[in-house]
């Protein structure tokens, strides 16, 4: 507290100090004092509109209050980031995470697609946007992405007993008796069924 006390000593002889804001939303948001770091980085925004880390930075503490409306702000505030060049595993993971929260598949299927064009290894958001095509009912999509998963000589049992589960639903959801048939007698053999 006596440091952000020092920093907004500094902001009242200085308004435009915009290094004393960043420091006064961090220090805020160390102390999960979201609300209070999101003003701080509204004031940073004010003075230094073009500064993508910050509007990301204020996504991170809007996605901490955890209500749809705080959500959604978060939202605006990536796509700020990143239509001001942010563009990373980072940003794109929180885009995913709140797209899932607001329960757009559409948009969760977006944001793995472009962490896959990052990092086309990574099984748990290869994952992720299987489970999403799924849940938006693109259940060919699905099954590609839980083969893929499945396949994976480095994925561990019960993501790959879960990507088989996924996948069987898809084609009972497709009609494929005999595809959902093969799928239950691997997923019983590994249940120990």
């Amino acid at each position: 507290a006596s440091y952000v006390n020092a920093l907004n000593k500094v902001v009242s002889i200085d308004a435009t100090d915009v290094a004393a804001y960043k420091n006064i939303a961090s220090a805020y948001a160390m102390q999960k004092d979201f609300e209070n770091a999101i003003k701080a980085y509204d004031k940073v925004i004010e003075l230094d509109a073009n500064n993508a880390e910050m509007y990301f930075n204020r996504a991170t503490c809007k996605v901490s209050l955890k209500t749809a409306e705080s959500i959604a702000a978060a939202l605006e505030d990536l796509n700020k980031a990143e239509s001001l060049g942010k563009a990373d595993l980072k940003l794109y993971n929180y885009k995913y995470n709140c797209h899932s929260m607001l329960k757009n598949n559409a948009g969760a299927i977006e944001a793995c697609t472009k962490m896959l064009e990052l990092n086309p290894n990574d099984l748990r958001t290869l994952y992720n946007r299987a489970n999403a095509y799924y849940k938006d009912k693109k259940y060919k999509e699905a099954i590609a992405d839980m083969t893929s998963v499945i396949d994976n000589e480095k994925v561990d049992d019960k993501t790959k007993l879960n990507a088989l589960k996924t996948r069987y639903m898809c084609k009972k959801s497709l009609n494929d008796a005999k595809g959902a048939q093969a799928d239950l007698e691997i997923i019983n053999k590994m249940s120990g069924k």
